[in-house]
């Protein structure tokens, strides 16, 4: 966010108060501490941190100089009755350049201790070689600046961690589970993109899938990303959660084409499935797949189920349309 109150290209974040009669005058604001810190280039929910029964925020600061210069901040500010719009908890990234801060998220309980923790990612960390990319987990259990986990990209360039998310609870074991991508990963091909899925296992996260297949970069080096995003238990079969990964166009090509190969992550026991223009949908049973669409190109949380089509559209006319396709298999 663009803002001025501290500097310039400080940055602000506003909260607007739910109600019976909402408006549009911001409830509180909080300001980045000097100029150019981007504050609020990356907003989250942080769950509830203190476990005081008030939902908390996160909110990311890439280009603050603390630690360095652009070593990047994020800071929570704790929900209550009455609450300010100062920062409870402060984290710092490592070193200067590695932007921390960008993404942020709540990634639910990962470690049982029954208080929501929070993910902080620094894409241009050089932990793993020159941009590599790193992913920091922090517990209010500690509230700190330490984070409790660390995941690191696997080779330089990679910017492990450009997206971050709570995973809700795949294997079903109480704890939640972490979803990240690295969307310059070259695995699959120059720029390829790789996503990586965590399941939490108190005290810490332990990787249980290092890489998803990879396609390489079939658009002439036009597909930008790959972009990980919160799943979803599309048929109500059981609590476990799908997960999708999906290939982005930049924005002049935000349109879904019957060709493009889709990537997913299966769930456990729910297998997923890729597709492309030689699999025709109307050759298979209508009770075999389910047709989720959603309206938002980065795959936010909007999704509409309008069950079973006969066909997929050879050209979605929205310019942000992304087909998601789940086969319905029983569990083994």
């Amino acid at each position: 966010m663009r803002a001025y109150v501290a500097g310039n290209n400080a940055g602000s974040a506003y909260i607007y108060f739910g109600g019976s009669a909402p408006d549009s005058s911001a409830d509180m604001t909080m300001n980045g501490e000097t100029s150019n810190d981007q504050f609020g280039a990356s907003v989250s929910s942080a769950g509830d941190m203190n476990g005081d029964g008030y939902s908390d925020v996160i909110i990311g600061a890439n280009g603050n100089d603390s630690g360095g210069s652009n070593s990047g901040r994020a800071y929570v500010y704790f929900g209550g009755a009455f609450p300010n719009n100062v920062a409870d908890v402060i984290m710092t990234g490592a070193a200067a350049g590695d932007q921390f801060g960008f993404p942020v998220s709540s990634v639910g309980d990962v470690n049982g201790d029954g208080y929501s923790d929070v993910i902080v990612a620094a894409n241009f960390n050089d932990a793993g070689g020159t941009d590599a990319g790193s992913a920091y987990i922090f517990s209010e259990e500690e509230s700190d600046n330490v984070p409790d986990v660390i995941m690191v990209g696997e080779a330089a360039q990679d910017r492990f961690g450009n997206d971050v998310t709570f995973a809700g609870d795949l294997n079903d074991d109480g704890l939640s589970d972490v979803i990240a991508g690295a969307s310059y990963n070259d695995n699959g091909g120059t720029n390829a993109g790789k996503a990586y899925l965590y399941y939490s296992s108190a005290p810490s996260v332990k990787p249980i899938l290092n890489t998803v297949k990879d396609v390489p970069n079939d658009q002439g080096g036009q597909i930008y990303l790959k972009w990980a995003r919160s799943g979803y238990d599309v048929n109500n079969i059981s609590t476990i959660t799908d997960y999708i990964v999906y290939r982005s166009f930049p924005p002049s090509r935000r349109k879904f084409f019957l060709g493009s190969k889709m990537l997913y992550i299966p769930a456990t026991k729910r297998p997923f499935y890729t597709f492309t223009d030689i699999t025709p949908f109307d050759s298979l049973s209508k009770k075999q797949w389910n047709i989720i669409l959603s309206d938002n190109w980065q795959g936010h949380q909007t999704l509409h189920n309008t069950g079973f089509q006969e066909s997929c559209p050879a050209e979605a006319s929205t310019t942000s349309l992304l087909l998601w396709c789940r086969r319905l298999l029983p569990h083994r």
